[in-house]
């Protein structure tokens, strides 16, 4: 990573990273997400529903 996206990062508070997980990394990350979405914490909720943007919200699940 060079220094123009950690200064990117500092500024913004987030980067696009391209290529940084291979296929199956992401798999595993869209599987981590369905699990989190079918086993919801006693505090999850959700935003933007109904829309593209629609966001699992789930900061105490436990498990």
């Amino acid at each position: 990573m060079d220094e123009s996206v950690r200064k990117a990062f500092r500024n913004d508070g987030a980067v696009l990273l391209k290529d940084c997980l291979d296929a199956a990394q992401l798999t595993r990350c869209h599987e981590a997400f369905d699990w989190a979405v079918a086993n919801p914490g006693p505090h999850a909720s959700s935003m933007f529903d109904g829309t593209e943007q629609r966001s699992h919200v789930d900061n105490a699940n436990r498990s």
